[in-house]
């Protein structure tokens, strides 16, 4: 392969594999390379040691049998720029301090993506071993939410210089009352501050960590339908979040991590709201928009045009309090490749409610997919409200 620079092995197994790298010998310019596999097939051992690639700075392995072969991966480690793993880890005592030794020796590394299966964690984890990334500059944890306060302060990078993204999971185990908002209050800790001694018990030091933060907090459910609420909070208009914290749970407690958010982070900070395809309307967000006083932004996304109604119906004054009461801007667009779009009537409705305390909405925004619900934008404008049609606006 002496003009490869890329090479992707799909549905492959160890011995096939290990033919073609034997045939081929040696790849001097071959820089990336993806395993990509399915359930079922044994794909414990990547043979990369039977080829000669100086070269090479990325590698993709999706494999989810266990153990993993991290021994296999260290003679490259010393060059890897980019490493994306969606692996499973069955043994957890064993396999984590191996992984996080293959790790110690990336030193070039500035791309990390792990998206880890764990299906059983041990009572208690003690093992000293760490990974020190000083070129990190993104990283991104998926697993369950233990697995996550593991991992999180054995990766030593500058977080002051790096995206993080972490996504904890509930499944197999969910945190009860007591443990939600600290948990939460130390996987932020974890994935934006260097100070890893943190534990998150203390509220206080996180809204003061939040004062300087651009920062995303998300909702998802993985049961059902797809289901995602994401908090932005960011000092810097239109800035990229450096910290990302998705909490993904079923939907039936979705309400109550929204609580939870409410009271572990400092929801006065949240600048913009974004709302996907939700499955938990409409008590959570009339719950989570009563918190939320400085918002000035929505964006509703993907979302029916029954489930809008319901979600701009969260956004009318109840009992003389008026939810979101800074919000001067709505985003809306419709279903990507589909034919379903928020209500603009819906919307308008709401608008005129808010009024009656003196709250106006003053710009809409109509992405893709807005076709549909044209003939409703001059009822809008009526109000006084700009509506801009922006169809490429994805």
């Amino acid at each position: 392969m002496p003009r490869t620079r890329e090479m992707w092995i799909a549905k492959g197994t160890v011995e096939n594999m290990a033919s073609l790298m034997t045939a081929a010998g040696s790849a001097p310019i071959l820089e990336t390379i993806h395993f990509v596999n399915t359930f079922g097939i044994n794909l414990q051992i990547i043979p990369l040691k039977l080829i000669e690639c100086p070269l090479l700075k990325w590698i993709h392995i999706r494999c989810f049998l266990s153990p993993f072969d991290w021994v296999g991966i260290r003679p490259f480690a010393p060059n890897l720029v980019t490493l994306e793993l969606e692996i499973a880890i069955r043994c957890f005592s064993i396999e984590a301090p191996e992984m996080l030794r293959a790790l110690n020796g990336m030193h070039k590394l500035e791309t990390l993506n792990l998206s880890l299966i764990v299906p059983k964690l041990p009572a208690d984890f003690n093992a000293d071993v760490i990974a020190t990334l000083p070129t990190l500059r993104y990283v991104e944890v998926l697993a369950d939410f233990h697995t996550c306060l593991i991992l999180l302060p054995r990766l030593v990078f500058d977080r002051t210089c790096a995206r993080v993204k972490v996504t904890a999971s509930e499944i197999g185990s969910a945190l009860d009352d007591d443990a939600m908002q600290s948990t939460l209050r130390r996987l932020v800790a974890l994935g934006a501050s260097n100070d890893l001694t943190f534990d998150g018990t203390t509220a206080d030091v996180v809204h003061a960590k939040f004062s300087q933060l651009s920062a995303s907090f998300s909702i998802a459910t993985y049961d059902k339908v797809s289901t995602e609420c994401s908090l932005e909070l960011s000092r810097r208009t239109k800035a990229v979040p450096c910290f990302e914290l998705v909490y993904s749970t079923v939907s039936a407690r979705a309400g109550q991590v929204v609580t939870h958010f409410a009271e572990a982070f400092l929801m006065s900070s949240v600048t913009s709201i974004y709302i996907g395809p939700c499955a938990f309307f409409p008590n959570t967000l009339q719950e989570l928009f009563f918190h939320v006083n400085s918002v000035k932004t929505l964006e509703v996304v993907d979302v029916s045009r029954e489930d809008s109604r319901a979600a701009f119906a969260t956004l009318e004054p109840r009992d003389q309090q008026l939810p979101a009461p800074q919000l001067q801007n709505i985003v809306i667009k419709g279903f990507r490749g589909g034919d379903g779009c928020p209500s603009l009537e819906a919307l308008r409705e709401c608008a005129i409610h808010r009024r009656e305390l003196e709250c106006r909405i003053a710009n809409v925004v109509c992405g893709r997919n807005c076709d549909l619900v044209a003939n409703e934008a001059e009822s809008v404008r009526e109000l006084g409200i700009q509506v801009d049609w922006l169809p490429y606006l994805d």
